[in-house]
């Protein structure tokens, strides 16, 4: 016999940021870590485009394929129920392990699915925007935030280039677009590789984005050429990256460059790939600005 399912009602606030980041959502108790991963990312605002882990009683909880190389537990049909038991329990989500954004999740309260009147997954709740990714983390954002409070700041410009054409308001919350992306497929996660295939599949003679990506960077690396390539690559593994991780985070630079190719009809630009290259592992500003 089945065991029943609950709505769990869940607090996810951002720590360490102001002004406060918080939402607060409904889950069904059999919701796997991989699927809360998906939700909090939608619910939160995130790009999807980092390494992460859940964090329970000390141990740290990552998805299989990143856990060889980390030491740690994967997370592999794990409900969310066997760590959130009764109401005040409570899990970490860490996204971004260089500049790691730390999430408190915590059960506010328990109920019968069949009492919630709200499609599930569901955000009631919540306040704050999330911060540029990249930024540095809360001290980074918290030195944004207070440039862009005066034009006489000493990097009121810098931050103002680098937000680009964005409007920044750290206020920002859209229910409404939060609960219709939950409601899609996949939760309507946001996947950066997922759109440029969209746009860019077939980009040579038939192969398909993905394929052009890993061409292109096993022929850099192996080859040398540019240098830069294969000198970030084995920088990354020298940190501690696995090499599917490396890889991953190479072709993030190479997936901007055919993006604005196709996209933008512009040419690979030697000396931008480069310099992202360089920036590894945080993520090129240029995807956070599209």
């Amino acid at each position: 016999m089945n065991k029943p399912t609950y709505a769990y009602q869940l607090q996810i606030r951002l720590r360490d940021v102001e002004p406060e980041v918080f939402r607060e959502i409904i889950v069904s108790s059999d919701t796997h870590l991989v699927d809360l991963h998906k939700i909090l990312q939608v619910a939160v605002g995130w790009l999807n485009d980092q390494l992460h882990y859940f964090e329970h009683d000390g141990t740290r909880f990552l998805p299989p394929d990143a856990t060889n190389a980390l030491g740690t537990v994967a997370y592999t049909d794990m409900p969310i129920s066997q760590f959130l038991k009764k109401e005040g329990d409570e899990i970490r989500y860490v996204y971004n392990f260089e500049s790691p954004w730390t999430h408190d999740v915590i059960l506010n309260t328990i109920q019968p699915s069949h009492t919630t009147s709200y499609p599930i997954p569901y955000c009631l709740d919540g306040k704050g925007a999330a911060p540029p990714e990249d930024i540095g983390g809360a001290v980074g954002y918290a030195d944004m935030l207070a440039a862009l409070a005066s034009k006489r700041h000493p990097r009121y410009r810098m931050y103002v280039e680098y937000l680009g054409d964005d409007n920044w308001d750290p206020q920002e919350f859209h229910r409404e677009l939060i609960n219709e992306l939950l409601q899609e497929d996949n939760y309507g996660v946001f996947d950066v590789m997922d759109l440029f295939s969209m746009k860019m599949d077939g980009i040579q003679d038939g192969e398909t984005f993905q394929e052009a990506v890993d061409r292109i960077i096993s022929q850099q690396i192996e080859s040398n050429d540019p240098p830069v390539a294969k000198e970030t690559y084995d920088r990354l593994i020298g940190l501690g990256w696995s090499k599917e991780e490396a890889f991953k985070l190479v072709s993030q630079c190479v997936v901007l460059e055919l993006f604005l190719m196709v996209n933008d009809d512009q040419d690979f630009d030697m000396h931008r790939y480069a310099h992202n290259l360089k920036a590894l592992p945080n993520e090129p500003k240029e995807i956070w600005n599209m």
